[in-house]
């Protein structure tokens, strides 16, 4: 350590005192002499301690001194300046204590001895006589001379290592140390001091002996103390220029630019969230949204939904979709496309949310849109199984048998003819025949000729009979019936087509059968029969044949005759009879 080499001024109460005596002479207040004392070094202070005690006024004081717990007292002058005196050791602590008296009041100061050895050549005066120098003195053996030690030195100069720093200021008195430095301010030398830096550790085994680091410190165990290593982590980069000084942080990585190294960064993506509590501590995710939550953040999952497909395959990146279902396959998959099937109509009002139904068709208007309606027409027949599905059908009445309902075939009968020209739409009517004009064909039309009369009814069903006349009264109309009296001869042909005359006898050979004939007889002469004569003998009437003869033109049978027959007939009638009795013999 470095020794005393001069009086240490320490002001205590006194001082306050002679200062407030000195600012307020008003009160009346005498100025106290303010008297210090302080332990200086000693030749053998296992023997001795020297004291020094520092007068700052002009006039000498008379002081008295004693040793705490010994015996040991003296007397000094306190001459201006510096005054020197010794006591003896005793047991410590060495406790010295002055005292004078001034103003009728008794002032002490007390004071400990540091015990410090003084060095050979050690000076006591910093301005010895005014001289401005530092004086060798008190002690003879301490003088500058080149006894004991090579001292050099003019007898008021000393410089013992002739470092050109004199003794009396040299903080390394022995050993060279010409700048003075002394790193840690504790009075000695770098030059001889074993702790340059003052942090407890020796200079050898210190790791940064110039810089204090009691705790030697090293972070990157190279040897080198931290507070002396300029790089801390040893990662390569200087500390000034490390964003991470502490941590190795050798790519200088700083995710979010904050100026603070990723490895030293709490927060490397700068998203105000911890990396401990961070889901996505390397994804700035600020909200800390976590859809699937697998305690990965939605910014950093590869599988946000965790639906096992990435999220760059996913068709659904947000919304689980496991199996990627894509109904419409516009690349959204179904379980997020708001329009499943592409139809441009949005999911929620969609009747067929799954199936394309753009125009939203519903026959049945069930809510649920034709194109995925099991049953469009909501006729309770499955559309699979409908033969009319979209148009309701409940018998599945098929008049045609073609496969298509009724209630939806164009060609409801299968004629060719479609329905709304058709003129029998449900019954067959190829031809479009209509025989009485009244637009219904005659193969639907109830009244054929159109004469009022039901055609079950109708005796001539195809021909106008308003009346019904049927003149042989075998059911089929006159209007219609080819053989009008029944005679088995067809009108065309019938010598009497409204008069049975089933031999067409014709006596007079008009063409008019002589059943019909009113043209009077031209001749009598037999009848040219083909029958055979009657040879019995025997007069015999052919009452058939009778009945289908006419006189004067009128059946001889006819209600008219009966019992009233004119007497000209009556006449001819008989001469035929003879006739023919004549020649039957």
């Amino acid at each position: 350590m470095k020794a005393r080499t001069h009086c240490v001024i320490r002001l205590k109460l006194l001082v306050i005192a002679t200062l407030l005596a000195s600012a307020f002479p008003m009160l009346g207040w005498a100025q106290v002499t303010p008297l210090t004392l302080s332990s200086v070094c000693s030749d053998d202070p296992d023997e001795q301690r020297r004291w020094c005690i520092n007068n700052p006024s002009a006039s000498d004081v008379p002081v008295n001194w004693y040793v705490s717990g010994d015996n040991q007292t003296g007397a000094v002058t306190a001459v201006p300046g510096d005054s020197y005196f010794m006591t003896d050791t005793v047991a410590n602590p060495n406790l010295t204590t002055i005292t004078w008296d001034e103003i009728g009041t008794t002032y002490y100061v007390t004071e400990i001895s540091d015990g410090l050895t003084c060095p050979k050549g050690a000076c006591f005066i910093d301005n010895y006589m005014g001289t401005g120098v530092c004086a060798c003195l008190i002690v003879a053996q301490y003088l500058c001379d080149d006894e004991g030690g090579g001292y050099q030195g003019d007898n008021s100069i000393c410089d013992t290592d002739n470092d050109g720093a004199n003794d009396c200021l040299d903080n390394c008195l022995n050993t060279p140390n010409p700048d003075q430095a002394d790193l840690d301010g504790d009075g000695i030398g770098d030059a001889c001091d074993d702790d340059d830096d003052g942090d407890g550790i020796d200079d050898g085994p210190d790791n940064c002996p110039k810089m204090p680091n009691a705790g030697q410190a090293d972070l990157d165990g190279d040897g080198m103390g931290d507070v002396c290593d300029e790089d801390v982590d040893g990662d390569g980069i200087d500390d000034d220029r490390d964003n991470c000084p502490t941590l190795p942080n050798p790519d200088q990585a700083d995710l979010d630019n904050n100026g603070v190294g990723d490895a030293c960064d709490d927060d490397d993506d700068g998203d105000g969230v911890d990396d401990g509590q961070d889901n996505c501590p390397r994804t700035p995710n600020a909200s800390q949204a976590d859809s699937d939550g697998d305690g990965i953040g939605d910014t950093c999952d590869d599988d946000r939904d965790n639906d096992g497909s990435p999220n760059g395959d996913d068709n659904c990146p947000n919304t689980p979709n496991a199996n990627q279902a894509d109904t419409d396959g516009d690349g959204a998959g179904d379980a997020c496309d708001n329009d499943l099937d592409g139809d441009t109509v949005h999911n929620t009002g969609d009747n067929c949310p799954n199936t394309p139904n753009v125009s939203q068709a519903d026959s049945d208007g069930d809510g649920i849109g034709d194109a995925c309606d099991g049953d469009d027409d909501g006729d309770g027949i499955v559309d699979d199984q409908d033969n009319c599905p979209r148009t309701p059908n409940t018998g599945q009445a098929d008049s045609d048998g073609d496969g298509i309902g009724d209630a939806c075939d164009d060609d409801g009968d299968n004629d060719g003819s479609r329905n709304g020209e058709d003129n029998c739409p449900n019954t067959p009517n190829t031809d479009q025949a209509d025989t009485d004009g009244d637009g219904a064909g005659d193969a639907c039309d109830n009244d054929l000729d159109g004469d009022t009369i039901h055609n079950t009814e109708d005796n001539c069903p195809n021909t106008p009979n308003v009346n019904q006349d049927d003149s042989d009264g075998d059911g089929i109309g006159d209007a219609c019936d080819g053989d009008l009296d029944g005679d088995g001869v067809p009108n065309e042909t019938d010598n009497c087509p409204g008069t049975g005359n089933p031999d067409q006898a014709d006596e007079n050979g008009d063409g008019i059968g002589d059943i019909c004939d009113t043209s009077p007889i031209a001749a009598v002469s037999p009848d040219v029969e083909t029958e055979t004569p009657d040879t019995s003998g025997d007069f015999s009437l052919d009452l058939d044949r009778f009945a289908r003869q006419s006189l004067c033109g009128v059946p001889l049978l006819a209600p008219a005759y009966l019992g009233t027959v004119p007497l000209c007939c009556l006449g001819l009638l008989g001469m035929k009879l003879r006739m023919r009795r004549r020649l039957r013999k």
